[in-house]
């Protein structure tokens, strides 16, 4: 990062902030650049777009989670199903029933081995995911005991 990215993480949520056309976003007790190296002297916190940086922040975890539960579940998480492995176990059964009720009735589909591929995917995904859960979990208990 280099000094004026620096200096930016400072300005833009400074109530000394100004901006100019042609320089950017500058402080308005120099009119210039500044150019201070570790902290600002004159920092004076703008909570107002602090508290929004944080909101969008926390805006931006929310969406990111959702849409991983969403693939990690198919879509599935709409139901309720939170987890991967029961959403893969779901497709599977649902792939098993659509493909045996087709069979019953005189009727052959092809979607069935096609979801219950997918509900393999979904399982072993699930497995694979938990299992690093898991591990990590293990891991930052090994650090705790450490110290």
């Amino acid at each position: 990062m280099n000094n004026r990215e620096y200096t930016l993480t400072f300005c833009t949520e400074c109530l000394n902030r100004k901006f100019d056309i042609n320089k950017g976003i500058i402080c308005s007790l120099i009119n210039n650049i500044p150019n201070f190296k570790k902290n600002c002297p004159d920092y004076r916190a703008d909570q107002e777009v602090i508290a929004r940086n944080i909101s969008a922040i926390d805006d931006l975890n929310g969406l990111n989670q959702r849409r991983n539960l969403e693939e990690e579940t198919w879509g599935l998480n709409k139901f309720g199903v939170k987890n991967g492995i029961a959403a893969g176990v779901i497709l599977i059964l649902g792939s098993l029933i659509w493909f045996f009720g087709g069979w019953y009735l005189g009727m052959i589909y092809f979607y069935p081995p096609i979801l219950f591929v997918i509900g393999l995917y979904i399982l072993f995904k699930g497995v694979k995911l938990k299992n690093q859960h898991r591990a990590s979990r293990r891991n930052s208990i090994d650090l705790i005991d450490q110290k």
